[in-house]
């Protein structure tokens, strides 16, 4: 499928955003979110996501998105692996409103991240035969999600989980980073 391609989600498919929400339980982040508010500098330049390949066990594109002024540049604390001399970490962006909602207060300054714990609750699904069959999968134990916030995909694992929010999360990173609400 190429770059530009539509993937399934739950926003372009009814019968599985009704799957999802159906087998949905609360979830809270256990684990801390850095943040800090996008550079001036930064504004309309690429901020590129990337997750540990476990292909090659190295780090992949995942997403990418342009960065503006009203957004916070988000990070998972840990690095994901190196891109050469470089320690690279999981970023995303996320909009002041939502950083907001989530967290309850910006990150002062773009200078540097600080730690934040997430206030609100997700609700997530686990990713069963169903979902990935839905999703389109070819060897029964992987699917592509198309993204809510934009163009591309994450990769749903199964016995990971599908957020109500659009995205996928790993059987590890649920593990490490969420907790039973």
């Amino acid at each position: 499928m190429s770059e530009t391609a539509e993937y399934v989600s739950l926003k372009n498919n009814a019968d599985l955003a009704a799957y999802v929400a159906a087998r949905t339980s609360p979830y809270r982040k256990k684990a801390v979110t850095l943040g800090r508010l996008v550079r001036p500098e930064e504004v309309g330049q690429e901020l590129v996501t990337y997750v540990p390949d476990k292909e090659t066990g190295g780090i992949r594109k995942e997403t990418s998105n342009v960065m503006s002024e009203d957004q916070i540049v988000s990070r998972n604390p840990d690095t994901i692996g190196t891109d050469g001399d470089h320690d690279v970490y999981n970023e995303w962006l996320q909009g002041k409103a939502t950083w907001l909602k989530n967290y309850g207060e910006l990150p002062p300054s773009s200078n540097g991240f600080t730690p934040f714990k997430k206030l609100a609750l997700i609700e997530a699904a686990p990713v069963d035969e169903t979902i990935l069959e839905m999703l389109g999968s070819t060897d029964g134990k992987t699917a592509l999600l198309g993204v809510s916030w934009g163009e591309g995909f994450m990769e749903v694992y199964l016995g990971g989980y599908i957020a109500t929010a659009g995205y996928g999360i790993s059987p590890a990173d649920m593990n490490s980073t969420y907790e039973p609400a």
